[in-house]
C-alpha cells in the first residue's frame, strides 16, 4: 500500500511541476533572433526599408537573373551573390543603416533598427 501512495505522490508532483509556469523550460525558438527577408530583384531591393529590433537579422536573397551584392558604407560587404544566393547580417544596435548594390547604381536599401 505504501508503494501505491509513493507512486501517486510522485505522479501528482510531476503534474504539478508541469502546471507551474516557472518550472517550464523556455522554448529555444523564442530566444532566437527574428530574420527579416529582403529580396534582390534585377535593380531593386524589396522591401527597400527593413525595420527590425536590435539583435535581429536581415537575410538578402538574390531572386534576380544577374549577380548583385549588399554593401554598407561601414565596411560590411557580401561579395557578389549569384542568382539564388543569400547573405545574412545581424544588427546589434539601433540606428539607420543604408546599403547598396555596388554593381547597379541606384539599387539602394536601408535597415532601420528600432529599440523597444
Amino acid at each position: 500500500m505504501k508503494v501505491k501512495s509513493s507512486l501517486f505522490g510522485v505522479a501528482a508532483l510531476g503534474a504539478l511541476a508541469i502546471a507551474v509556469p516557472g518550472n517550464v523550460a523556455a522554448d529555444p525558438q523564442a530566444q532566437t533572433a527574428a530574420v527579416k527577408k529582403v529580396s534582390m530583384g534585377d535593380n531593386f531591393f524589396s522591401p527597400v526599408k527593413a525595420v527590425i529590433a536590435p539583435g535581429d537579422k536581415v537575410k538578402w536573397t538574390n531572386n534576380g537573373k544577374v549577380t548583385h551584392n549588399v554593401t554598407f558604407p561601414n565596411g560590411f560587404a557580401s561579395g557578389n551573390l549569384a542568382p539564388g544566393a543569400s547573405v545574412v547580417k545581424k544588427f546589434t544596435r539601433a540606428g539607420k543603416f543604408p546599403y547598396s548594390c555596388t554593381i547597379h547604381p541606384g539599387m539602394d536599401g536601408k535597415v532601420k533598427v528600432v529599440a523597444g
